[in-house]
């Protein structure tokens, strides 16, 4: 599928948002992201200015773009809007789920785990959203994956994962969705996933806070 020389920068400039590869605060140079990719600064001064409206961008005059600081309000009500639209779409892909979309999940489980133990955490994370992807395809409701994936650009989820343990764990969490979707629960997979996206909240608020005093 073709793609514009912005959006291959906006989805790149994304993915290093999201990774915590652009930290919060870091100023990005027009200049060094255009010779990363051998592109003049049109389409990237296009990518930035777009992503300045999803608010993971802030523009300061005479100073450039900004990777937006995340507030514990923005993180609250990212999850709590995501809690509803992707238990939703979970719940309405259960009466469609074959053997083999359930062989695909299992798989794309495996990838996560094997990522995961190499340390392999950008690898890990791209298996992570094909698992949740191929879960919200199931729903047959475009609007709502349109939707899923606005709020993803919204803040960067995969931040908590920097946190020892929080890896591990989110496996077993997608461990326990896959075996719902696989019994065609349809309670036991809201329950999991809203235990997922719980936990990882949870995890990120923590991460704002800092390091516990003692």
């Amino acid at each position: 599928m073709f793609r514009s020389k912005k959006e291959i920068v906006k989805q790149q400039v994304v993915q290093a948002i999201l990774s915590g590869r652009y930290a919060a605060g870091v100023y990005l140079r027009q200049n060094t992201i255009a010779d990363e990719f051998g592109l003049s600064s049109t389409p990237v001064r296009e990518a930035l200015t777009e992503l300045q409206t999803s608010g993971l961008l802030v523009h300061h005059a005479h100073r450039g773009f900004q990777v937006a600081e995340i507030s514990k309000d923005r993180v609250r009500d990212a999850y709590q809007a995501r809690r509803i639209i992707e238990i939703a779409a979970a719940e309405l892909a259960v009466p469609h789920v074959t053997e083999t979309g359930i062989n695909h999940l299992r798989a794309l489980l495996s990838d996560m785990e094997r990522f995961r133990k190499a340390r392999e955490f950008q690898r890990m994370m791209n298996a992570n959203d094909s698992f949740h992807r191929t879960i919200f395809a199931m729903s047959g409701n475009p609007f709502l994956v349109e939707t899923i994936e606005r709020l993803w650009n919204g803040i960067p989820r995969f931040a908590p994962w920097m946190l020892e343990g929080r890896q591990l764990a989110s496996v077993n969490e997608h461990k326990a969705i896959l075996d719902a979707l696989a019994a065609g629960d349809r309670s036991a997979v809201a329950a999991a996933y809203g235990i997922h996206l719980d936990n990882a909240c949870k995890t990120f608020l923590e991460k704002l806070a800092g390091p516990s005093q003692s």
